[in-house]
């Protein structure tokens, strides 16, 4: 199967969704586990908000990714040190073994032999091409149509970003004081009679992120500034209010993946209120964003992409289209007698290997 660079990962970022439009997911052969895996049993996941659909190609929320790698398959996946390895596809397509061209513009995919859908249906390069297609219908709501065009890197992290933001109250007064924000009777501040006041939303009911917002509230109003709490249901958060940018500033968890291409986050046209077909809700336009983070898909090369994104990382710091907070760190824990769950930092949802959970039998 011969395809170009962005038809080729654009298919594989969502390749499986051609069974959920047609049929169910395609099974595809598992590694063989030290012990011989044992038929029967159950396994619950739990997961910490409720999904809004259950096919990938939709509109969905970070959480939903685990539903879906639990259903559906990709060409490869990035096991726990990183690597990517085979799924669908028998190979992962390198320029040493032919399948990445010179130009590194066309990348040739072999697709697993013997595999099916489970009306036993074979699954064939029609399904990727059919996901494709079906992703960039206009007349489809995708939750984006960007092309995640890079499958070989990590994370390219800029070690001077460090420390660029720092918490300082007394020098945010000052600032506000110098542009003419007086502090009103009630401490809020006020500027030609327009009080400096916002709103934050978050989902309803994370207990983690509304106590967040309380903190954030309180470090707010210590400088003279209102932040008013409106918060929603995961289904509503999720839904127009934040794909079309009705909010004045928000909460949100964000799963970065295992590379820095994030176009469909912060690139000027995928902002969905301007009919982009990404997930820029915080319509954030910036050129110099743009020409980065256009450098870093243009290359395969490793360090020619880590220098685009350097840099990338120092404007983002500048600009803050978005103002990280903290880190997850997640602790998950299995029922004994489950053999198979693997950690894996590099995906965004541990259901990344459910083909190959089984439960030991006592």
């Amino acid at each position: 199967m011969n395809v170009s660079r962005r038809q080729l990962l654009t298919g594989a970022a969502a390749l499986a969704t051609a069974g959920g439009l047609r049929a169910r997911r395609a099974s595809a052969q598992a590694p063989t586990a030290a012990a011989a895996p044992q038929k029967g049993g159950q396994i619950i996941v739990g997961i910490t908000q409720e999904p809004q659909n259950f096919n990938p190609v939709m509109p969905t929320i970070e959480t939903q990714r685990g539903v879906h790698m639990a259903i559906f398959d990709d060409l490869w996946r990035i096991d726990g040190k990183g690597n990517f390895v085979p799924n669908l596809a028998l190979t992962i397509p390198t320029q040493s073994n032919g399948g990445i061209s010179r130009d590194g513009t066309v990348f040739t995919v072999k697709l697993r032999p013997g595999v099916t859908w489970h009306d036993g249906q074979p699954f064939t390069a029609r399904d990727v091409m059919f996901t494709w297609k079906t992703i960039m219908n206009p007349a489809v709501t995708a939750f984006s149509t960007v092309g995640f065009d890079q499958i070989a890197d990590m994370w390219a992290y800029n070690p001077k970003i460090k420390g660029r933001h720092r918490y300082d109250p007394q020098r945010a007064k000052t600032l506000l004081d110098e542009m003419g924000w007086k502090v009103g009777a009630d401490g809020i501040r006020v500027k030609d009679g327009t009080r400096l006041s916002f709103e934050n939303a978050c989902t309803a009911g994370n207990k983690q992120r509304e106590q967040i917002q309380q903190l954030l509230q309180q470090q707010w109003r210590q400088v003279g500034v209102e932040m008013k709490i409106n918060n929603k249901p995961a289904a509503v958060l999720f839904g127009d209010f934040y794909r079309m940018s009705k909010f004045e500033t928000i909460v949100i968890g964000m799963a970065m993946g295992s590379d820095p291409e994030h176009s469909f986050r912060l690139h000027s046209k995928y902002i969905p209120a301007k009919g982009g077909m990404g997930r820029n809700s915080v319509a954030s336009e910036s050129p110099e964003i743009d020409r980065l983070l256009e450098a870093g898909v243009r290359d395969i090369d490793r360090e020619k992409r880590k220098k685009a994104y350097f840099r990338l990382q120092e404007v983002y710091a500048d600009e803050l289209p978005y103002l990280p907070i903290f880190h997850y760190v997640n602790i998950r824990g299995t029922r004994k007698g489950v053999q198979g769950f693997q950690p894996n930092s590099n995906m965004q949802e541990y259901s990344w290997n459910t083909n190959e959970w089984w439960i030991k039998k006592s």
